[in-house]
């Protein structure tokens, strides 16, 4: 769209029609924008965690424990009002681990210990991660499954 406004106004510069090429270049612009931002639509929810809060909400509840394993979905922190345990993540949360290391465990071996011994806990994960803690055999009821996420609870 960009591209045939751009060549339609070059085509009327030539004839020297300043007016109407900035007119053609500006509605042409003004449509691409317009195409481009509807297109982000079709993403927006693989981008934001709002429809997974809205899913899980009733499950979430304070004093329970929410661990986030090998991820960490920042909207759903937001929309949930809850604080995430980091589970063998990191990243960008580093100085904040040294800040509070009891919010983070460093491998799934420990998380595996310590799901094992809370009376109810919560945890996300990207999908492929699931069929690696049932492996494990942690006892595990799946909330919440998307495309690539899944919620779970401890039953």
């Amino acid at each position: 769209m960009l591209l045939a406004g751009l060549l339609a106004a070059l085509l009327l510069l030539s004839r020297v029609k300043k007016i109407a090429a900035v007119l053609v270049l500006a509605l042409s612009s003004l449509l691409a924008a317009q195409i481009g931002l509807s297109g982000y639509e079709t993403v927006a929810r693989e981008r934001s965690a709002k429809h997974i809060a809205a899913a899980i909400r009733g499950e979430v509840k304070p004093g329970i424990p929410f661990y986030s394993v090998q991820t960490y979905e920042q909207t759903l922190a937001f929309y949930l009002q809850h604080t995430f345990i980091l589970v063998q993540y990191q990243d960008e949360m580093g100085f904040g681990i040294k800040q509070e290391p009891e919010r983070w465990i460093p491998t799934i071996e420990e998380f595996a210990r310590v799901w094992a011994t809370q009376p109810e806990a919560l945890a996300i994960m990207q999908s492929y991660v699931y069929p690696q803690l049932q492996q494990q055999g942690l006892p595990m009821k799946i909330i919440f499954e998307d495309a690539q996420h899944i919620v779970v609870k401890k039953p």
